[in-house]
This record gives C-alpha cells, sequence and structure tokens, in this order.
C-alpha cells in the first residue's frame, strides 16, 4: 500500500519488495519480446546442448536470427483488421471549436489518429509485454493559460512497474527516477548526488490533477492469478511453447548447415615434415634441460599434407602394411542429411502448432495449402478470438485514453457532455479472397440455407472491393435489395404459379440493372437507407412491368368500356419488352441458359410468363436447344 507520507525508507524499499506477481511478469515480457520484438533469446541460446563444443555454442550465439518475429507480425496484422474503419463506429457530440473528436482522430500527437497509435504501438506493445502500464500525461507542461494540453500515451514496461493497486495508484521505478501517480496526484522523484550514509531522494516534479482516479492502465490481455492484483498473459501466449522450440531448433541447425556445406578435407600424408626430419619429434630446452617433444608442425606424425588448407591428416604409417595408397589420396567425410530434414520438418510444424493454439492457422496457409481449407477453418474459434482483442481495445483500452485524454484536454467540461458513443466491430473477417471463395463453394456444394449464403457473398464483397466503398455498396445491394436472392428461375416460376406478383419476379432477375436506374435518377442513391432503397427499386420493378397497385373502378351504373385483365397484362408485357431493363433482363437470360445455369424450358417458361412471348418466338430468342447442348459441351471440353 501507498504511504500517508512518502519518505526515503519508502522509496528505498520499492525494488526490493514488489508487488507478488512482478518477477512472473517481468519473465513473460522477456519470453514474448523474443517473438514479438525480436529480442535476444538469451535463456533459450544459452542453454548447453549435449556433446556441444564451446566453438559451436559461440557460433550460434553470432549467428542467431529472429526468426519468429515475423510470424508474430502476420498475427500483429491479423489483429489490426479490427481497426478497418467500416468495422467500428465512434459518436462525438458536438463541439463548437477545439472538439475533442478533431484532436483524437485528426490532429493526435505523432500519429495524427488514435487509432494509427492503437495499430501501429499498441497492439504490439500489448502482444509482447501485458503487464506494461499506460500512462496519459501532457506531451508538454508548460503552456499558456489560452492554450490546452495535448495528452499523449507512454508505456512503462512491467520491469518499471515496481506497485500497484488498479485505480489507486502505481509506482514505476525508471532507473535513477521514481514516479508514482495517485488519485490526485503526480509525483516525480529522483536520486540526490552524493548522499551520505542511506540514499536520499528529492522531489523534482509535482502536479494535482484531481481526476479522482490515476491516468494510469495496464495494457492488459488474459487474466490471470488467484488473487489481486491479478496479472495478464499475452493474447497470443499460447504461442510460447512451440515458438520457443522453433527458436532452439533453428539455432542447433544452423551449425549444421555450415558443417554441410563446407566440410573437413582429409589427406594421407606422404611428405617428410622438415622441421623434425620425419621423426615427429624436436629438442626444445625446458628450464635448462632438452627434452623431446611432438613436432608442432606434423603433430607427431612425422609427415605432413601438401595442401596450405586446414585439414585433417592421416598418416601413410597408420595405413594397414602393403596397403596401396588411396587414390586420389584426399577425400571429405560423409555426413547423413536425414536428421536435418527431420529438424526442419519439425520447424514447420511447431510454427503451425503456435498459431493453431490461438486459431490463427488460417493467416499460415498460402498457396496450394489452402485447398479445402474451408473444411478445416473453425470460424467459430477464429471469430471468438477475434472479439476478444476487439472488445478488449475498444471497450477497455480505447476508452480509458479518451477518457484520460479529456481530462486532461478538457478540465472545464462534464465528461458525459463530450462523451464518445463507441461501438466495436462486431463482423470480422481474416480469410483471404480465395479462402472465402473456396468456403462459398463448400457451402453451396453443402445446400445451406440462401441466407448464409448470402452472409457469405457479403464477407467476399467486403474482401474484394475493400478499396472501393461504392463498388461494395452496390455489390451488398444487390443481395439486400433482391426479394428472391439465391432463387433459381425454376424457383421463381413456382413462385409466380403460387402467386407472387410478376413484378417480384422481374425485380429478383434484374436487380443489377434496376440498382443502375435508380442510381442514374439519384446520385446519392447508394447512401439512402435500406429502406427508402427497397421502395425506390420496388417502384422502378413495378413501373417497368406495367404494374400498378391502384384498384380498377368499375362504374356501378355498367356504363363505360372496362378493359379486360388480360389486356391489361398484355400491355405489361410489352412495355417490358421495349424497356432497358426488359432487354437486359433477356440477354442476361441468353447468358444463363448457355452457360448451362438455367434449363432451356424453363427459360421458355419465363420468357412467355414475364415477357409475353410465344413459345416459338421464346424458342428463338433463346436459340436452337440442340445448339445450346453443343455450346455446353464444347464449354466443358474446353
Amino acid at each position: 500500500m501507498l504511504p500517508e507520507i512518502i519518505n526515503d525508507d519508502f522509496l528505498n524499499s520499492i525494488k526490493k519488495s514488489p508487488h507478488k506477481y512482478y518477477e512472473k511478469t517481468k519473465s513473460h515480457a522477456e519470453e514474448m519480446g523474443v517473438h514479438v520484438n525480436g529480442d535476444l533469446p538469451e535463456k533459450l541460446l544459452n542453454i548447453q546442448r549435449p556433446n556441444e563444443s564451446p566453438e559451436v555454442k559461440r557460433y550460434r550465439l553470432e549467428v542467431w536470427q529472429p526468426v519468429t518475429k515475423s510470424s508474430s507480425e502476420k498475427v500483429v496484422n491479423t489483429l489490426n483488421k479490427i481497426f478497418n474503419k467500416r468495422l467500428y463506429k465512434i459518436d462525438f457530440p458536438e463541439m463548437k471549436s477545439d472538439s475533442l473528436a478533431d484532436y483524437l482522430l485528426e490532429k493526435y500527437p505523432f500519429y495524427r489518429s488514435i487509432m494509427n497509435y492503437l495499430r501501429e504501438t499498441y497492439t504490439p506493445s500489448t502482444l509482447a509485454d501485458p503487464n506494461a502500464a499506460m500512462v496519459i500525461i501532457p506531451k508538454n507542461w508548460n503552456i499558456s493559460e489560452l492554450e490546452r494540453f495535448e495528452p499523449i500515451p507512454v508505456i512503462n514496461r512491467a520491469e518499471t512497474l515496481v506497485n500497484y493497486v488498479d485505480s489507486d495508484y502505481y509506482v514505476f521505478d525508471l532507473d535513477h527516477k521514481i514516479h508514482i501517480y495517485t488519485k490526485n496526484s503526480i509525483l516525480y522523484y529522483k536520486k540526490k548526488k552524493k548522499p551520505q550514509g542511506k540514499q536520499q531522494w528529492e522531489l523534482y516534479f509535482e502536479y494535482n490533477h484531481n481526476f479522482g482516479v490515476p491516468p494510469v492502465f495496464r495494457l492488459g490481455g488474459i487474466i490471470k492469478g488467484k488473487l489481486e492484483p491479478y496479472y495478464y498473459e499475452s493474447f497470443m501466449a499460447g504461442v510460447l511453447p512451440h515458438w520457443n522450440q522453433v527458436v532452439n531448433l533453428t539455432s542447433d541447425l544452423q551449425p549444421q548447415y555450415t558443417n554441410h556445406m563446407f566440410l573437413e578435407k582429409w589427406e594421407v600424408a606422404t611428405n617428410e615434415c622438415d622441421p623434425c626430419n620425419g621423426t615427429g619429434k624436436i629438442l626444445v630446452n625446458i628450464e635448462g634441460d632438452d627434452e623431446h617433444i611432438n613436432c608442432t608442425e606434423c603433430n607427431g606424425s612425422g609427415q605432413v599434407s601438401r595442401s596450405p588448407y586446414g585439414v585433417f591428416t592421416v598418416n601413410k604409417d597408420a595405413l594397414n602394411p602393403g596397403e596401396a595408397l588411396p587414390t586420389p589420396p584426399f577425400g571429405y567425410p560423409t555426413k547423413p542429411i536425414e536428421i536435418v530434414d527431420k529438424v526442419e520438418s519439425r520447424i514447420k510444424a511447431e510454427e503451425e502448432k503456435g498459431f493453431a493454439s490461438i486459431n490463427l492457422e488460417v493467416i499460415n496457409q498460402t498457396g496450394e495449402n489452402q485447398s479445402g481449407i474451408a473444411k478445416v477453418i473453425d470460424r467459430q474459434d477464429l471469430d471468438s478470438y477475434l472479439l476478444r482483442f476487439s472488445n478488449h481495445v475498444f471497450e477497455y483500452v480505447l476508452n480509458n485514453m479518451v477518457l484520460f485524454t479529456a481530462a486532461w484536454r478538457y478540465p472545464d467540461k462534464e465528461y458525459d457532455s463530450i462523451k464518445p458513443e463507441i461501438r466495436a466491430p462486431r463482423d470480422l473477417n481474416v480469410l483471404t479472397l480465395d479462402q472465402l471463395s473456396n468456403e462459398y463453394k463448400d457451402a453451396s456444394n453443402s445446400n445451406v440455407s440462401t441466407n448464409y449464403k448470402a452472409h457469405l457473398e457479403k464477407e467476399i464483397i467486403r474482401s474484394k472491393f475493400v478499396n472501393n466503398e461504392d463498388l461494395m455498396k452496390f455489390n451488398e445491394l444487390v443481395i439486400d435489395l433482391n426479394p428472391f436472392f439465391g432463387r433459381t428461375i425454376d424457383e421463381l416460376l413456382t413462385l409466380q404459379n403460387l402467386g407472387e406478383p410478376s413484378w417480384k419476379i422481374y425485380k429478383s432477375n434484374n436487380v443489377k440493372s434496376i440498382i443502375n436506374s435508380a442510381i442514374f435518377k439519384n446520385a446519392n442513391f447508394l447512401d439512402l437507407g435500406l429502406e427508402e432503397q427497397i421502395q425506390i427499386t420496388n417502384d422502378i420493378a413495378k413501373e417497368e412491368t406495367g404494374f400498378s397497385d391502384s384498384p380498377v373502378l368499375i362504374p356501378s351504373d355498367g356504363g363505360g368500356d372496362i378493359p379486360e385483365r388480360n389486356d391489361i397484362e398484355a400491355e405489361a408485357k410489352a412495355r417490358l419488352k421495349g424497356s432497358v431493363g426488359g432487354v437486359q433482363g433477356i440477354l442476361s437470360l441468353q447468358q444463363s441458359v448457355s452457360e448451362g445455369i438455367t434449363q432451356y424450358e424453363a427459360a421458355v417458361q419465363l420468357l412467355n410468363e414475364i415477357y409475353g412471348f410465344e413459345d416459338k418466338v421464346a424458342r428463338s430468342i433463346l436459340g436452337n436447344k440442340k445448339d445450346i447442348k453443343q455450346i455446353e459441351v464444347n464449354t466443358k471440353t474446353v
């Protein structure tokens, strides 16, 4: 607990008695930093391998590279998809000038937008060190009375957070300084120079913010610990046992690559060594006494190799008597490569297990590995992982950042009057276009509901047209405005026979051309509300088919000519034939028949029922049935 009076004794004891999870949080940050930041994994690499020479260990340490950092960047990039502007919404109350919205979304220091900060700095930071703390403080304390503070986030690592009680106080040990944040004050201490006796401290900065809560919060992750203050594990902590193996195995493999690429050479020594005259011994004087020792040139063999390079030499006398010298008298040892292949396979498997441990194996699927991926992806687990991170960011992190920013910048305003409404993303998707297409194909083959297929189609549209909002809106409306989305021509005819009005059938079959007509009449059509868009396109479909909502009035005295119902239908069909939408519908039907999507007889009936063509004319429009079949055959054999 924070004492009422902060003195030298308390400040000197901070490092000696940190919070109960200090070592655990510090160690966790070191482990995660290896993979997220590419920090040197000293604990992993310094473990002595069985039968490993000091030279090999030294070589491993010198050539190490952050092999799992690129994998972590895939995780970061995937999680950052929650910051797509289409997925979340932030509504700010109106302010006359110098608004909170302008500061956070357009004038945020260094990043321009607070969302850029979350994407570029917060995400990798919380994955690497979830127990680090974010402090929201002014960029510059010295401002005039007419200026407002410019609050910025500062992240202090977990190893600096030595004591705290969330929402009460936080104490940071920053080298020779100690920073304390309480509910109402900020206190900065530094060591006094040349202390006599025990270490003494001096208060060099104090500010009373009076927020009622410290402008500090921990980055957060997966809550662990049985008792307060609890601690966090990283959102990607599941990768540790697997990616630690990747680091170890890659480090072990590097010397093997080198040894296989630069093989040691052996030679049969056939030349007499000059310094020892082939005896293998040389005479030296040691402390006044003459002694014979092994020749340093030939290592006691009496013979040397012709090669100027470093090689293993084999004394010819070591060969069996009478045995001829090998031809040629040199060679290279044969080393097995099977173990290298096995280690490489193990590394790949452990990397994939790491992704699978956090339900993100899909982001490591490339090329041929994507085939049939829809059958193995558990979308529920994947979405759950992304939503968990998304909710944490938007409901906890962003809310705290906005709260403290507003408190520093607008002390003259009630927070509730400027507090924005934040809506976190709910519909998340990280699959690539090819993966979504494969999933849609599998769903179609499985005869799933049209609603589910419509959902998949929208995901494909959002992935394909992510950089073209107008095309995205248009193609989503093709789904939303189709009264019978996903129905075949045969099913549409059945619906008409069951009493569905012809204009609805027409709209379903010509929804694209109807939307284009609506855009031609109103350039802002794509930005209208869905209810209004439905009404407009319904009116266009009715107009083009000659449908009228007004009832036919029959004079009570029987006077006047009342057109027969058949005459009304005939007139509507005639108008439809001559309309742009009607012609486009016929062309689409022709293409559908030629591609084998729509059955020939069903198309004939549609031309008769909707457009009023006689059977012979309808068949001439579609072409000879035999020719259509021939087109289908040729298409399949190409």
